[in-house]
């Protein structure tokens, strides 16, 4: 693509995501993050159904939009803001925050199956924090391998 088309394609995805929703009731994305390792791994692909908040149970994950940005999260409880409305409050599974309460407007579905490898894995996804902890830091390693492997030594760099 040429300059400042991959950044429009990306900062349109959330409202074409949405829209197929909208129109459709399913739409599939593909995972670019690590948050949720490893139920949910970079480059799978998720099948996500359009889901009202209150359909919406205690370790389903779902998609929602926050700062224009999509995000893929497991509900940790369900929960109600200062105006009695019902909210949702996520966490990816190697992340130690919660993120903030998700309303409504902000949930576009529920992640219902996760392709990876031409093979389908249908909800529900278990979730282990050591096997989360345990992917993430073989994920970190393998990332700092690569940047390590593509560089020269430098002149002051005994070897």
């Amino acid at each position: 693509m040429q300059g400042g088309q991959e950044e429009l394609l990306t900062a349109a995805v959330p409202a074409l995501v949405t829209e197929a929703l909208r129109r459709f009731g399913a739409a599939r994305i593909q995972v670019t993050g690590t948050s949720m390792l490893p139920a949910i791994r970079p480059h799978d692909v998720l099948v996500v159904e359009r889901r009202p908040l209150q359909g919406v149970r205690v370790a389903d994950i779902v998609l929602f939009t926050f700062d224009h940005r999509l995000f893929a999260h497991r509900v940790v409880r369900q929960d109600v803001d200062d105006r009695g409305s019902p909210t949702l409050v996520t966490k990816g599974d190697t992340l130690a925050d919660e993120d903030r309460p998700i309303t409504s407007s902000q949930l576009l579905g529920q992640v219902l199956t996760v392709w990876r490898n031409g093979r389908a894995y249908p909800a529900p996804f278990p979730y282990s924090w050591s096997r989360s902890m345990v992917s993430l830091a073989a994920v970190r390693c393998f990332q700092l391998a690569s940047r390590t492997i593509g560089r020269s030594p430098s002149p002051t760099t005994s070897v």
